[in-house]
């Protein structure tokens, strides 16, 4: 197993669904011991890059959630987004276990709020502040992933 990586999607071009654009150059300046990949969607191919990870994070914008961001534990699940373009976390990590015929590593979302997706639109000053307190949050986990030696959400 080759610790984590971290899959961040979004549109920059698409207001505040360049969230995960922005965590990924944060995360690419950062060190850890992570590997992280970008992309605007989810794709089969992603689980090529999951591939004998202990722990995944994907990171995406979202707007249903009530805090300025939300980390949750996910797991392997069908669900209709494996046909169509856009592929769910969960459902990847299903693909992940149909093709690789192994358990997919554990697994968690972080979504991040925004509020204003219009094509052509610039990022909101609320999903600024919400950008910034998830990436608080995330730099927690990694240092506590690094020092326990696996993947556990504080508290």
């Amino acid at each position: 197993m080759s610790g984590t990586a971290v899959i961040c999607c979004g549109n920059p071009s698409r207001g505040d669904d360049a969230l995960g654009h922005l965590f990924f150059d944060r995360l690419e300046k950062a060190s850890g011991e992570f590997e992280v990949f970008c992309d605007y969607q989810l794709q089969i191919e992603h689980v090529f890059d999951m591939n004998d990870r202990e722990c995944v994070i994907f990171v995406d914008a979202a707007v249903d959630i009530a805090g300025p961001f939300e980390m949750r534990e996910i797991f392997p699940g069908r669900d209709m987004s494996h046909s169509t373009h856009v592929l769910s976390p969960q459902a990847l990590l299903d693909v992940y276990e149909k093709v690789m015929k192994r358990t997919a590593p554990k697994a968690y979302l972080l979504s991040v709020k925004g509020e204003s997706f219009g094509l052509g639109e610039s990022l909101s000053a609320n999903a600024q502040k919400n950008l910034d307190a998830a990436w608080d949050f995330l730099k927690d986990f990694m240092e506590l992933k690094s020092d326990l030696g696996k993947a556990a959400i504080p508290g």
